[in-house]
């Protein structure tokens, strides 16, 4: 259990796998023993992958924080914000396959916990 929860924090997890691994997990713990374990487990890869997308995010951050500074020094240079309004342009904004994959644990989470409450009543 802990290998097959552990494959969702690998860098490139397929949907189509993503999806086997929610449905055996699903299927998994229905088995209260199980149950308490996986969503121990998911919420380790939550965790890890959180601590990556705040890393994304200040990175991001940084880079967001460069390009204001490049392009005032360019306003200035210029004399105007024409220039620095073509340099704004430059600056990549990549998606993140960490909050992507963050996103999807935390849905599977969810719904399991929704499942196991639906169970005790």
């Amino acid at each position: 259990l802990k290998l097959l929860c552990s494959l969702l924090k690998l860098e490139y997890v397929k949907d189509s796998s993503f999806t086997r691994v929610n449905s055996i997990c699903r299927r998994l713990s229905r088995v209260e023993d199980n149950r308490h374990f996986i969503l121990t487990e998911l919420t380790g890869v939550a965790n890890v992958l959180a601590e990556g997308a705040v890393k994304d995010l200040q990175e991001l951050s940084v880079r967001l924080t460069d390009q204001v500074d490049r392009m005032n020094a360019a306003s200035i240079a210029v004399g105007g914000n024409r220039q620095a309004r073509n340099n704004s342009q430059h600056l990549g904004l990549s998606s993140s396959t960490t909050a992507s994959k963050l996103l999807r644990v935390l849905q599977a989470l969810s719904a399991l916990t929704a499942e196991s409450q639906g169970d005790a009543k």
